[in-house]
Parts: structure tokens; C-alpha cells; sequence
């Protein structure tokens, strides 16, 4: 059985008019246990609270079915990040300040920003998104200013910089040990 972020108890849950068969279930006894993506608290017997948990969660299939990978915000710099994104999603859960970048499977020279969730992205606009997507980055959308320098946007709301740069937005470190070794501007046929 699923039940979707909000708080329970059995008396809610009778008042709802869920079928006994349900409601035997969920008995003040019963164990709950979280998916990937999810957190719950307390119990029937008093309060039950679920929650979704800051990030993303892909599902293997459409309508959030199937196996589910929770990708959490990222809270140190990208460079000791070592998340693992899932291979293919065909639906994406995303909680409110979170973006992700994703790439089309059968596209792959496309990305496509995502702010909101996607239920089933074979639905994406002239069916972009039939064959799935690959999860390429997922970060919070709650820095005031956005992060420089390869930085991300950690789940606090806080720029994690790379080495070599620096302060609220990751600009250049004014440390000489840590300050980047060279920048090169590049177009599509130099760098200088």
C-alpha cells in the first residue's frame, strides 16, 4: 500500500472511508516502511507523518511505479560529490526547489532542464522523452545568487565550491595555494 506526504492516524483514515480490507492492515500495530525518496514518523496508534525528502526520486516506470532511486541534494563541493545517477527514469519526482538536468534517451545531444515533477516523460512535448531519461545533475534552487566557478547550490542554500575558489558565490580564492592554476576562455574554435 502507498500513502502519499501527509499525516494519518486510523481515525482519519476510517473517516476517509477507506475499505476495512485497507484499514485491517494498517492496524496501531502496523510497521511502516519508507521507500526510497520518502521519510515517515511516529505511528497510527498516535500520529503518522510521511514526507518526501529534499532531491529527486526516479522510478523505472511511468506514474512513479517501479523501482525507485532517490537522488538527495548535494552538500559538499561537486568535486567530492560521488552520486550515482540511475542509467534510465520514466518518471521523476522532484521536491519544490530542486532542479535537475536530464538527457533525452534517445537524444542524447539534448538536455532539458527540469523544475517540476514528471509523471511519465514519454509525455514530454513531441515525445521527447519515449525511451526515458538519464539523470545528468540534480541542485537546490534556493541560493540568492547563483553559484559561480563549477559551484553547486547545496541543499542549505549555500554555494559548494570547487578548489581553488571562494565565498557565497564561489568566486576566485584569495588564497595563493588555492587559487586556480590557469582559466582559459574558450569558443568553438580556440582558447586563449
Amino acid at each position: 500500500m502507498t500513502l502519499l506526504p501527509g499525516s494519518y492516524t486510523s481515525t482519519s483514515l476510517a473517516a476517509s472511508n477507506a475499505s476495512s480490507s485497507i484499514l485491517s492492515v494498517l492496524d496501531k500495530k502496523a510497521v511502516i516502511n519508507a521507500t526510497d525518496g520518502f521519510t515517515s514518523s511516529g505511528s497510527l496508534a498516535s500520529s503518522l507523518t510521511v514526507s518526501l525528502q529534499a532531491g529527486l526520486t526516479a522510478y523505472t516506470s511511468p506514474l512513479y511505479q517501479g523501482a525507485p532511486a532517490h537522488l538527495a541534494l548535494p552538500s559538499s563541493s561537486p568535486a567530492s560529490n560521488s552520486t550515482s545517477y540511475p542509467s534510465s527514469a520514466e518518471s521523476l519526482l522532484l521536491t519544490s526547489n530542486t532542479w535537475a538536468v536530464v538527457q533525452l534517451a534517445n537524444d542524447k545531444s539534448s538536455r532539458l532542464v527540469v523544475w517540476n515533477s514528471i509523471p511519465d516523460v514519454g509525455q514530454l512535448d513531441g515525445g521527447t522523452g519515449s525511451g526515458g531519461v538519464r539523470v545528468v545533475d540534480v541542485q537546490a534552487r534556493g541560493c540568492a545568487t547563483p553559484c559561480a566557478s563549477g559551484g553547486v547550490c547545496s541543499g542549505n542554500g549555500t554555494c559548494a565550491c570547487l578548489d581553488g575558489f571562494a565565498g557565497s558565490t564561489c568566486g576566485p580564492s584569495s588564497s595563493p595555494s588555492l587559487a586556480p592554476r590557469s582559466i582559459h576562455l574558450c569558443s568553438l574554435r580556440t582558447c586563449r
